[in-house]
């Protein structure tokens, strides 16, 4: 079985999933991370043409592997966010601890009855500012669903050169850096509507939804589960 990290890599090096996974971050950054993550490869598969057969799984080297891709994003002055958000994609492939599930649920429910002003019971004061906001995203809505399982046929059908590359690495299951993607997405999604908000209005704006979904989140959940809790803003990092 291939090691979490370096399937982490291989997907977040192709151009099949760059805007799904990547969408609300700028090019720069995007095209950083998936150049560090392609200049990973050949280290990964020990220049050879087979990763099941090449590759040295060995804990230490999946951990070198991982430690000098951040490192060259590092080097790059690549953006927290983009790299928090690639953290959480390997966190979902290790399997989301009940700690990171509660604080994306309360994050979620958070917005959403922000979203339905549904604040009667909200322990953080609302402004008129944070309101007119929340009129601005009304017709964007909550779609928090994965849309993940549509893209096999895409994956499969990738023109690009690269993505053809990964393909003939992968001894045959020419379906990995897909299944992969599915992963991920079954609970990264979950929040994928504050990231179409941000993309709509813009950071300066969208802010003060952050900060307020932050600050009432741990409003809720700080004093029931304080461990759940702190995961709170390293999620609300990533966006």
């Amino acid at each position: 079985m291939a090691a979490h990290f370096d399937k982490i890599l291989f997907l977040i090096s192709t151009d099949c999933f760059t805007d799904q996974l990547f969408g609300e971050f700028s090019p720069q950054d995007v095209e950083s991370v998936k150049q560090a993550a392609r200049d990973a490869v050949p280290d990964m598969v020990r220049g050879g043409d087979n990763y099941f057969m090449c590759a040295d799984f060995s804990p230490e080297r999946v951990e070198k592997t991982r430690l000098d891709f951040f490192a060259n994003l590092l080097a790059q002055q690549v953006g927290v966010p983009i790299q928090r958000k690639i953290g959480l994609f390997h966190e979902a492939l290790q399997g989301i601890t009940d700690q990171l599930r509660t604080a994306s649920n309360v994050i979620g429910s958070v917005a959403a009855r922000l979203y339905w002003l549904d604040i009667d019971h909200f322990k953080t004061p609302i402004t008129d500012e944070l309101v007119d906001l929340i009129a601005m995203v009304a017709p964007l809505g909550l779609d928090r669903e994965s849309h993940g399982f549509e893209w096999e046929d895409i994956w499969l059908s990738s023109p690009s050169e690269w993505d053809r590359f990964l393909m003939s690495l992968m001894d045959g299951i020419d379906e990995v850096p897909y299944l992969t993607f599915v992963d991920v997405m079954k609970f990264s999604s979950r929040l994928d509507f504050l990231y179409a908000w941000k993309k709509y209005l813009g950071e300066p704006r969208f802010s003060g939804i952050r900060h307020y979904i932050q600050a009432e989140a741990h409003a809720e959940l700080d004093a029931i589960n304080p461990v759940a809790a702190k995961e709170i803003d390293q999620i609300m990092s990533t966006l």
